[in-house]
């Protein structure tokens, strides 16, 4: 999808037509499909806790600025073949047990070309989930003068900003409590 994406919005830019994107979240689990509904009124559907995990993880590609967010039980599955980036512990509306959540990259083969931005970050993240607000600031600040249009890491930036001056609970578990769908 998101190669074809690419070819469309070259074409349409060459037309002088405006270019869009796209948001993908993937969870892997069981759900109910078929039709659904009622005598009157019958729907081919999907529905359960994974395809709304799904969903809610469409929704924090927004926030997050990345074209693929997957669920943890998806990266059990893809990580073999596919390089991807932990992003974040979160607790998303509807849900009582937290996900971490990861940015699908590319094809394992081509990691080589994201490794310096995934392992800088990984670093972020850990120095982030010991609660060194102004270490993970620097080190995302310098991600930021190597790749300024980095989603993740400009969110993860701002929140390192706000905890230093509010920070969580001591014994804050490093989730991070989604406010949107």
């Amino acid at each position: 999808m998101l190669a074809t994406l690419k070819k469309l919005n070259q074409k349409w830019t060459a037309e002088g037509r405006k270019r869009i994107s796209i948001g993908i979240g993937l969870n892997t689990g069981e759900v109910n499909v078929g039709n659904m509904g009622s005598d009157k009124r019958l729907a081919w559907t999907v529905m359960g806790d994974n395809v709304n995990l799904a969903s809610r993880l469409e929704g924090m590609t927004k926030q997050y600025r990345c074209s693929v967010i997957i669920s943890e039980n998806t990266y059990r599955q893809v990580s073999s073949q596919f390089a991807c980036r932990e992003l974040d512990k979160i607790l998303v509306k509807g849900k009582s047990q937290p996900v971490t959540i990861y940015e699908l990259v590319a094809p394992i083969a081509e990691r080589f070309r994201f490794e310096p931005l995934l392992s800088k970050f990984d670093d972020a993240l850990a120095a982030y989930r010991t609660h060194d607000w102004r270490n993970a600031a620097a080190k995302l600040g310098e991600l930021l003068i190597e790749f300024p249009d980095d989603g993740p890491t400009q969110i993860l930036l701002q929140r390192c900003i706000e905890f230093i001056d509010d920070a969580p609970e001591p014994d804050w578990d490093g989730v991070y409590v989604m406010k949107s769908k």
